[in-house]
């Protein structure tokens, strides 16, 4: 993936409808061997390194995905809000499931049954979130 200097849509309507610094950050997620049939729900979080007390997401996106899909690899825009953040964190999984777009994946914690992923990011830059099984 090139990297990516211009701001995306969702970062523009970010700082403007919220009037706070925004940006996007741009992941591919891809996992191997997956043997799910059913509905599976991707959560993605990202973590400001610039803090080390916290320990709730600086960002988080959540969506329905498939097996097929994780196998081809999907990008996703993850909006960070945090102005610091200048290498965040990415920790990533999928679970068995619907995702729950009542309850954001900034509360979401991995169940016993994810198959999970972390990266090191660099803001401008994508990342790239392999999901080990």
């Amino acid at each position: 993936m090139p990297p990516s200097h211009t701001p995306s849509w969702l970062a523009l309507v970010a700082s403007a409808a919220l009037g706070v610094a925004a940006f996007a950050v741009t992941a591919e997620v891809r996992a191997e061997g997956l043997r799910s049939r059913g509905p599976l729900r991707l959560v993605v979080q990202a973590f400001d390194e610039g803090d080390p007390r916290s320990k709730t997401p600086v960002s988080s996106l959540q969506r329905a995905v498939t097996a097929e899909e994780l196998e081809r690899g999907i990008k996703v825009d993850v909006l960070e809000l945090s102005t610091t953040a200048q290498n965040p964190r990415f920790v990533a999984w999928v679970e068995p499931g619907e995702a729950d777009l009542e309850h954001g994946g900034r509360v979401a914690k991995p169940g016993r049954r994810s198959v999970r992923g972390q990266a090191r990011g660099e803001r401008g830059k994508p990342v790239s979130i392999v999901l080990k099984t």
